[in-house]
């Protein structure tokens, strides 16, 4: 009997597996073509996500020790800078993640993360030296804590429930992931050349205009798409 069961209970897997459409190479193309063609979640790729992937590589890879080691810092001292990103960003995702949940106004939750982030960066010139690297990491942390939730559901809310295309709310994630790391990859290209012209404390400045850009970028785009 158990037998005749799990026979009938294969089968019956099988059937459904084959009468699933199939993930070919062109259909996930143009998956990811729709997600190109969608104007909402390509404003968060572009003018939040990558950014934010972009300033926390270039400052917490680069940016940051470098400058603190011109300053003739201690490499643990260095280190305790660096931590204080770390520190900040798992004390407040949670209760960021809470916020934008709970007011359902996504897009004021990452437009804020990404003006602290551009302040971060503003913080190295109005105090100088070792404390305005500390309090550049700190509310840096705090931005991106603040944008790390509402960016993902933006990207998933925009293809949930489409019949109009074939990009699911999983692939568009994916390709939001994908995306974001490309500000990884560009990043020390693009913070080199900006030491090289404007010097340590000038890269961050720039770096600083640079999000606050893009923030106002994304915000005026999904502003009016809405």
């Amino acid at each position: 009997m158990c037998s005749a069961i799990t026979a009938i209970w294969k089968v019956r897997n099988l059937n459904q597996e084959h009468a699933r459409p199939s993930k070919t190479p062109s259909y996930l193309w143009q998956a990811y073509l729709d997600i190109w063609r969608e104007p909402r979640a390509m404003a968060v790729i572009l003018g939040a996500a990558l950014p934010a992937r972009l300033a926390a590589v270039g400052l917490l890879s680069l940016l940051i020790p470098l400058y603190a080691s011109d300053l003739q810092a201690a490499s643990t001292v260095t280190g305790r800078i660096l931590l204080l990103y770390f520190l900040v960003f798992a004390l407040s995702v949670g209760a960021c993640a809470q916020w934008s949940d709970s007011t359902g106004n996504r897009l004021s939750v990452i437009v804020a993360g990404g003006l602290t982030s551009a302040a971060a960066c503003a913080s190295v010139a109005l105090l100088d030296g070792i404390w305005g690297l500390a309090l550049c990491s700190a509310l840096l942390g705090l931005g991106q804590a603040m944008q790390s939730s509402p960016q993902v559901a933006l990207i998933t809310e925009a293809f949930e429930g489409s019949t109009e295309r074939m990009a699911t709310s999983e692939q568009a994630l994916a390709a939001f992931r994908l995306l974001e790391r490309a500000g990884s990859v560009i990043a020390p290209f693009v913070i080199t050349a900006a030491i090289h012209i404007w010097g340590y404390a000038g890269a961050i400045t720039s770096l600083g205009a640079f999000l606050l850009l893009s923030t106002l970028c994304m915000y005026v785009r999904l502003k009016v798409g809405h």
